[in-house]
């Protein structure tokens, strides 16, 4: 939020170093190699391993775990493949009666479906 996308990175793998299994870590981070500006961090294939792994790694399918491999994975230039796991992010986030949620993802897979 404040435009230090290097040192965000860097806090979250050193989150990730002291606890391997902290998933609000590993999203975040998938996310922030998802989607920043700053060509020197943004790394989609790696936001797109890091992000399968938490996906692997929750107890259940997490909706925001899977709005956030989509985002990498449409970052990756794996549309087809975000459509999908957006699709059902979306259809879980239903299902358990988070709307806003939903609504969010719901906003992403439209950008999806539109190649933006």
């Amino acid at each position: 939020e404040q435009g230090r996308a290097r040192d965000a990175a860097a806090h979250y793998r050193d989150a990730l170093r002291l606890e391997p299994g902290y998933l609000a870590a590993a999203n975040n981070l998938a996310y922030l190699l998802a989607t920043t500006s700053d060509a020197d961090v943004r790394d989609p294939a790696e936001a797109v391993r890091i992000a399968e792994a938490a996906v692997r790694d929750a107890n259940a399918p997490e909706p925001a775990l899977l709005d956030t491999l989509a985002a990498a994975q449409a970052a990756a230039g794996r549309r087809a493949q975000a459509i999908e796991t957006a699709t059902r992010a979306s259809e879980i986030a239903a299902q358990r009666g988070d709307a806003a949620l939903r609504d969010e993802i719901e906003r992403n897979l439209a950008r999806y479906r539109a190649a933006r």
